[in-house]
Order: structure tokens, then C-alpha cells, then sequence
């Protein structure tokens, strides 16, 4: 719908006037950056959304699907519209998290996940554990 780009926990750093790095950066791990519409190359600072914000986790992994942005950190997944010019937090999904976006795929039919508590797919209108009664003793962890 806007065309636009989203990057999740960024390190920002910051610039001179003359253009010369100054050397400062500062992470924001809760923050999603968004370009402007239809210009994906440009984003500005004050463009962002916070999510979840002093939760003590930070953002891990993104995924867009049915104008939906999925927001993922360890422990958590937010579900975030992006139908409007101003998005906004629909839904968090805790336990749902994924430590790193290799944990994430996009199918023709939605977004899929995996963490150590199973296996999720978000349709574009709801999340379905895919791994319900499918392995017993679903635990990645003993891996």
C-alpha cells in the first residue's frame, strides 16, 4: 500500500554538521524505522515506532505479510497494521519470539516461525500452531 521499507533495531550513528562521523552510536533495540512512502531509500530519524519498549528485549526479527508487519523479539511477537499512515499495535503474541530471523519464512500463504515452544504461521488473520500434536515433546532446545 505505501511502499515503504522497516528496519528493526537499529544502531544509529550520529554525524557532523560538516559530514564527518562523529564516532557516536546509540542502539535502539525496541524501535522499528520506516522509510518514507514509495522512497525506501530514505529514512528519516524521527520516522519510527517504538514496540514494547523497556521490556527488557529487544527486536530480533521482522516479517510483513496482509499489511501486517510481525515484530519479533525473544520472547514476544507484536502484530502491527500497517494499513494507515499511522500504524498500530494490534495484538502481542508472548512466548510467540524467535531468536533471530533465520527462524522466519515467508510462504505464499503467510509468515512461518519456529522457537523452542513450536511452530507458528500467521494467515494475514490469525495465528495457527502448526506444530499442535504433530512432535511429541517439542523442544528445540535439546538440539
Amino acid at each position: 500500500m505505501h511502499r515503504r521499507i522497516y528496519y528493526g533495531n537499529v544502531d544509529l550513528v550520529f554525524e557532523k554538521i560538516a559530514g564527518e562521523t562523529s564516532g557516536v552510536r546509540k542502539r535502539y533495540g525496541d524501535r522499528v524505522y520506516k522509510s518514507l512512502p514509495d522512497q525506501p531509500d530514505i529514512i528519516p530519524a524521527h520516522n519510527y515506532l517504538d514496540i514494547g519498549i523497556n521490556d527488557g528485549d529487544e527486536i530480533t526479527a521482522l516479517a510483513a505479510y496482509a499489511d501486517r508487519l510481525l515484530v519479533f523479539k525473544n520472547e514476544a511477537m507484536y502484530l502491527v497494521n500497517i494499513t494507515q499512515d499511522l500504524e498500530f499495535l494490534e495484538e502481542t503474541y508472548k512466548y510467540l519470539g524467535v531468536l533471530g530471523d533465520e527462524a522466519v519464512t515467508q510462504t505464499n500463504v503467510g509468515i512461518a516461525w519456529a522457537n523452542t515452544r513450536g511452530a507458528y504461521h500467521y494467515d494475514g488473520e490469525e495465528v495457527h500452531k502448526i506444530s499442535e500434536g504433530k512432535i511429541d515433546n517439542w523442544n528445540l532446545a535439546d538440539y
